[in-house]
């Protein structure tokens, strides 16, 4: 049966919601305070994504079947309002068969360091595939190292995967800072195995690194320094005034997993058409309540 739609007359376009903090990279590199636990948050953000399109038992018309990002990386991660991670960049993705897991890669993809070594062989991808990026994007994530150094690009990336190189731990001094960082590193090292089969499955990932996101969330995070209370300016009579100055945090980093609470501002008392203050705000005069329903007296005392 020919489709209804003509490819002459019509084009497809896919709509998704606007992510105003951009890709994950630029998110972290404004806001360079965002702590360990957030950044954790994150990585568990992302293997959950992938968990979901690995499964595909939710994903409409495709039972038994899988879907394969197959170019994952830090620049196709975005930040919700919330601070959550959500992947995105699905040019390249794949339908497979949940039975044979593999698929071939068509186009191109620049980005060599979050690739696996078998994309860069024979061109065939898999769900593990995936893993393997998700450890190289959660390594930059939680570190701000990109993997195997921001100065090693192009041929060069592509020798040292191809020889079996991975990225050392040395290199990547602010993992010590987290809570379980060896338990960390061994997932991350259990990604980067050479057989796609032999690394863990996106549900795998999420079983193992939700418990020490929970468990960082608890605590104090060590990965930023708490600012000193806010000093407000004071006002004539001797009282601080918090609508004074305006407070500016990290986007979606109030709670842990939560979405970011707004922040209440005060507002200043307005004037009156008269150009003074309300009555209830002026020095030694106090405000009468009115009874609905009922006449207010007026302005200036009784009639006389």
């Amino acid at each position: 049966m020919q489709s209804p739609i003509s490819p002459e007359e019509y084009q497809l376009y896919l709509v998704s919601p606007y992510m105003k903090n951009q890709d994950i990279k630029r998110y972290l590199k404004t806001y360079q305070t965002v702590p360990g636990s957030a950044r954790l948050q994150m990585a568990l953000d992302i293997a959950r994504g992938l968990k979901y399109m690995h499964d595909g038992d939710e994903l409409p018309g495709l039972e038994g079947k899988g879907l394969v990002h197959s170019a994952l990386n830090i620049y196709n991660v975005l930040v919700k309002d919330s601070g959550r991670a959500v992947i995105s960049g699905f040019g390249h993705a794949k339908v497979v068969s949940l039975k044979d897991f593999q698929a071939s890669f068509t186009g191109d993809n620049s980005e060599y360091r979050y690739m696996g070594p078998e994309i860069l062989d024979d061109a065939v991808l898999t769900f593990g595939s995936d893993i393997w990026s998700w450890a190289m994007t959660s390594l930059e994530i939680l570190t701000d190292e990109p993997p195997f150094g921001a100065k090693t690009r192009g041929t060069k990336i592509i020798q040292m995967i191809g020889t079996d190189k991975r990225p050392e731990r040395s290199n990547h001094p602010k993992i010590e800072e987290y809570d379980h960082s060896d338990e960390i590193w061994q997932l991350f090292e259990d990604c980067w195995k050479k057989q796609p089969g032999d690394r863990p499955s996106a549900r795998e990932v999420v079983r193992r690194l939700r418990p020490l996101v929970r468990e960082l969330g608890k605590k104090s995070d060590p990965n930023v320094q708490k600012p000193p209370p806010p000093t407000y300016p004071r006002t004539e009579y001797g009282q601080s005034d918090p609508t004074a100055q305006q407070i500016i945090s990290t986007p979606g980093q109030h709670e842990l997993g939560k979405p970011n609470k707004p922040i209440a501002e005060g507002r200043p008392p307005q004037p009156d058409s008269r150009g003074a203050e309300g009555e209830g705000n002026q020095e030694g005069r106090a405000t009468q309540p009115v009874v609905p329903g009922s006449t207010p007296p007026p302005q200036g005392g009784p009639a006389q």
